[in-house]
């Protein structure tokens, strides 16, 4: 596990340093060449950069007002840096067409005014882009859904499922924000609430501070909480640890098993790809999870990660709920995890099987939503034999 992480974050890190030079040089090639105005930016860029390294290795260990204030700068800067990447690679390549086309921009009146007004117009737009999204990642959506299901489930004859992935419970999503979660939840009177992954954000350590577990486990519900890891329990912590202080709280976790609900309908949890590289635990094959059900029941799949839809359908499950790909999160984002999931957020029906991907009710990284809502799905399912 030691050495996944330290190639994982070294790679991350790479990664985020060669972003983070790329927009400091364009932006100081931009400035008015005094000194004024480039300490200023220095100073700036330096804080938001720093921020964005230490807050990962202090939010864990130390709670203090500065801290949290660091931790929220790190998230807005993961987003602004999205967008400061995007609008310098498109003034980079207009530059490259000029070039191709042996136009000297360099020549046009006024070239270094227009350079700030631009340098300034970027910001600009940047700064409201977070406001925006973060207004709209406050706000919760609930999305309602029917689905019918041709199997017998005794004398059930529908199933209120409230459906809740990525709560990224941390620094971002605190007390207040939980409790909200918790009373929409609460107010569509579920049967069950199913929660397919990524309910901590990273470590474990703010949900302690703040006893957030106790505030999860307000949760009604007739047949309680059920939950699966995401790749987000293996970070940071111990997952095992992770996942039996949520069990602690009302949670129960299904860890590629299976278990009755009611004697009508069966619920499939499966462990997260992640412990497949971090912990060096293999995913059981699900026609082995599910060899010794009676599928008469209807069958009910929770996988975090909506990867090889085909194995659910091959294996008879009639409803798979999933999560992890946040529909990108921030536009266009959304353009790269449409092309990596056969579906990236919505329901999708192959065959007998039906599907359901949610974008989450949390963010990861900032709190800003482009694109994709903070979502609460509410499932009728109706049994129709």
């Amino acid at each position: 596990m030691l050495l996944q992480t330290i190639i994982f974050f070294t790679i991350f890190f790479l990664i985020h340093g060669v972003i983070n030079c790329y927009i400091f040089i364009r932006g100081w090639q931009a400035l008015p060449p005094k000194p004024p105005f480039r300490i200023l930016y220095t100073t700036v860029f330096s804080f938001f950069f720093i921020s964005s390294i230490v807050s990962w290795f202090l939010f864990g260990l130390i709670d203090s007002p500065l801290v949290r204030i660091v931790h929220w700068a790190e998230a807005f800067w993961y987003g602004m840096m999205v967008y400061f990447f995007l609008a310098i690679v498109i003034i980079d390549l207009i530059r490259f067409i000029c070039f191709l086309l042996k136009y000297r921009l360099s020549g046009i009146k006024h070239y270094g005014i227009i350079k700030q007004i631009i340098l300034v117009s970027v910001i600009l737009l940047n700064a409201a882009a977070m406001y925006i999204g973060h207004k709209n990642a406050s706000e919760l959506r609930i999305t309602p859904i029917t689905i019918e299901i041709n199997k017998d489930a005794g004398d059930m004859k529908n199933l209120n499922i409230v459906m809740v992935s990525d709560f990224h419970i941390g620094a971002i999503i605190t007390v207040e924000r939980l409790e909200e979660i918790i009373r929409t939840i609460n107010s569509l009177k579920p049967d069950i609430v199913l929660i397919p992954g990524d309910i901590v954000d990273n470590n474990i350590q703010p949900l302690i501070r703040q006893n957030l577990g106790s505030v999860l486990s307000r949760i009604e519900s007739r047949y309680g909480v059920c939950a699966t890891t995401g790749n987000h329990e293996f970070y940071g912590e111990d997952v095992d640890r992770t996942v039996k202080y949520l069990e602690d709280h009302g949670v129960t976790f299904l860890r590629d098993e299976a278990t009755k609900i009611g004697n009508s309908f069966y619920v499939i949890g499966r462990e997260d790809k992640t412990g497949e590289s971090f912990y060096d635990r293999k995913r059981r094959p699900l026609k082995d999870i599910i060899s010794q059900l009676d599928k008469t029941y209807p069958l009910i799949l929770m996988d975090h990660r909506p990867y090889n839809l085909n194995d659910a359908l091959v294996n008879g499950i009639d409803l798979q709920l999933s999560g992890h790909s946040h529909h990108g999160q921030l536009f266009p984002l959304n353009l790269i995890t449409e092309m990596v999931y056969e579906v990236s957020w919505g329901y999708l029906r192959k065959g007998n099987t039906h599907y359901y991907v949610s974008c989450g009710v949390g963010s990861w990284g900032p709190p800003v939503r482009i694109g994709s809502v903070s979502e609460i799905v509410h499932i009728t399912l109706r049994f129709v034999p």
